[in-house]
């Protein structure tokens, strides 16, 4: 192996740039062929032969075809003709073909002469379903094929200080040629990097040379090895494959995008769908490497192909879908990874295709009612398409009337087609409007009806004389403040109080303290804690607080909290007060589970 790390000499670099290209040819447009979904009724062209063929100068290349068919088709015919030629002076052996399903097809093409160049002509179909056409290339070579292996390591990203084999392979005609020199040069480059043989100057006997490249200097590195075409004779006719390396690269240099069309998808029964994505790499289209297709359920859509090829700059891969049944189907992209770039894997890109009538139903969650300042939860719609849950779906969620707002939701629909959101009631009590709709066609929507605040007075008989109610954290402000504000516009004599730690007397005007009091005694006096509507507070100590609770599951049979406890320990402090036979309205906001480890809450 010879390398070059100083500029070559001016023989060496006299490079035809179409043998340049030729190569790049080669390792771009290697034997793709794509395998056609087939449409009820219509015909279909499909590949028999490879589509990508190489040859010698005046080689004549035999391309075949045929007719597919899945019921509704016998024989068909169209035009063939030339879109592009570098080869000099290509010509095809007909302009025009016909032929009937079950048989194969030909087509001719004559090469020119220009190494490197390539011939490029489409089979087209009258009345073929997409595809309904076929496009094939030859280009001329001399029997020797030097590339890249594997071929995506002709771009990569390493860290500074990091070792990157690099490996190219020669063959003729499928062969590998050993005992070739291999001439690695480094081409540009911030610094000079270092390369180390790992195999030699010449290609082993699978027809391969290794090295390994280092470089400590960020920035891009342009790497070339070089041969001498076997087949050029005492004339060096070089071959030349470009790496180039991104030394402390930016991670990310990767990227797998969604072009079209959005997802979800609506569609019908008997829609073909393209979807299209870009694979980058440092902005340029990631040639050579493969993006996997697949589709659940398996049944009832079809994809054009398992797999694709990125071939040009642009990055961009496409693929068919063919849906025939009415339901929800999911269309996964995945980008093969290779090389050694940050970034990858990347994220798989998802498509839901929605085929079908679509749904939308209220599962749970409607005429709920409750006080004003307090969340109402449990709102649940279930959206189905063509009879199946339709899944990845966008709901828009609003409140058409009453005084609330939308709190949260779950996001996209779930694996069964739900979603859920949950309201905040307001300061207003009021009849409560809360729609959601299906983001694919908010025309399909349902409504629930909720209310807030004064239908829970519809419930309440007699007169309440007194509410006692814990100040817990945020929503039990909220709530004694909700209920004072509702009760004392029904019972204008009702008085309202506040339970509160003696240890941390905030509400009193106290200074804030640890206490043993859980879930009460916040430290502080939040906005929705409406102490106008307040006609008093009453401190509790710590010991009666826990006692009452014990009395209540004892004596009562429920299980409650210690602050519960501190709420009916708050009651018996003001009972002395009160007029005898009056109705005395306290919260109760947990049961007492979870306080069975507190130390001192069960009794010794």
């Amino acid at each position: 192996m010879t390398f070059l790390a100083s500029a070559p000499t001016s023989t060496l670099w006299r490079v035809s740039l179409l043998k340049k290209y030729f190569v790049l040819a080669c390792l771009l447009l290697a034997c793709l062929g794509i395998q056609p979904a087939m449409a009820a009724g219509e015909c279909s062209l499909s590949p028999v032969s490879a589509q990508t063929q190489y040859g010698q100068g005046g080689d004549t290349l035999v391309f075949s075809f045929s007719l597919s068919d899945n019921g509704g088709c016998s024989e068909e015919s169209g035009a063939v003709k030339i879109i592009s030629d570098s080869t000099e002076s290509a010509s095809l052996n007909q302009t025009t073909w016909n032929g009937s399903v079950g048989k194969t097809s030909t087509v001719s093409v004559k090469l020119g002469g220009n190494i490197g160049g390539e011939v490029v002509f489409v089979v087209q179909c009258k009345n073929c379903a997409v595809p309904n056409s076929l496009t094939f290339t030859g280009i001329v070579v001399g029997d020797y094929l030097f590339t890249a292996k594997p071929l995506s390591s002709i771009n990569s990203t390493v860290p500074a200080d990091t070792v990157l084999p690099l490996n190219v392979s020669l063959t003729k005609t499928g062969t590998p040629v050993p005992d070739v020199e291999v001439i690695w040069s480094q081409f540009s480059g911030p610094s000079i990097a270092s390369v180390t043989p790992i195999t030699g100057d010449k290609t082993d006997s699978n027809g391969e040379n290794t090295i390994e490249f280092k470089a400590s200097v960020p920035g891009i590195y342009v790497l070339r090895a070089i041969i001498c075409d076997p087949a050029g004779g005492n004339r060096c006719s070089q071959l030349i494959v470009n790496f180039t390396i991104d030394v402390g690269g930016t991670p990310g240099g990767l990227q797998f995008n969604r072009i079209s069309p959005p997802s979800p998808i609506t569609a019908a029964p008997g829609d073909k769908i393209s979807l299209t994505a870009e694979y980058l790499f440092k902005n340029s289209g990631y040639i050579g490497q493969k993006v996997n297709w697949d589709i659940t359920p398996v049944s009832g859509a079809s994809l054009q192909t398992s797999s694709t090829i990125v071939t040009d700059s642009s990055g961009k891969v496409s693929n068919q879908v063919v849906v025939d049944t009415p339901g929800s189907y999911t269309v996964t992209a995945k980008a093969d990874c290779e090389g050694t770039e940050p970034g990858c894997p990347q994220p798989d890109i998802v498509w839901v295709i929605n085929v079908g009538s679509s749904k939308l139903e209220i599962i749970g969650g409607d005429n709920q009612s409750g006080p004003i300042n307090t969340l109402s939860g449990g709102l649940d719609v279930q959206a189905t398409t063509g009879g199946s849950p339709t899944v990845g779906l966008n709901l828009i969620w609003s409140v058409l009337a009453g005084d609330a707002t939308i709190n949260s939701t779950t996001g996209l629909t779930d694996s069964s087609g739900k979603a859920s959101a949950d309201v905040l009631y307001g300061n207003t009590a009021s009849n409560i409007v809360v729609q959601a709709a299906r983001g694919d066609d908010p025309s399909i929507r349902v409504r629930f009806n909720l209310a807030s605040g004064i239908p829970q007075l519809d419930n309440l008989t007699g007169n309440v004389n007194m509410v006692a109610g814990q100040s817990v954290a945020l929503s039990g402000f909220a709530n004694i403040s909700g209920v004072a504000q509702v009760l004392k516009a029904k019972w204008p004599k009702l008085k309202v109080f506040a339970v509160e730690p003696s240890a941390s007397p905030v509400i009193s005007g106290g200074a804030p303290s640890p206490h043993p009091i859980q879930g009460i005694g916040a430290g502080f006096i939040p906005k929705n804690l409406k102490t106008e509507l307040l006609d008093g507070v009453i401190q509790v100590d710590a010991e009666p607080a826990r006692e009452y609770a014990r009395r209540s599951a004892a004596e009562e049979g429920i299980l409650v909290g210690i602050s519960s406890g501190a709420t009916l320990a708050a009651i018996a402090k003001k009972l002395p007060e009160l007029p005898a036979g009056s109705t005395i309205l306290g919260f109760n906001y947990d049961t007492g589970e979870r306080y069975l480890s507190i130390e001192g809450f069960l009794p010794t």
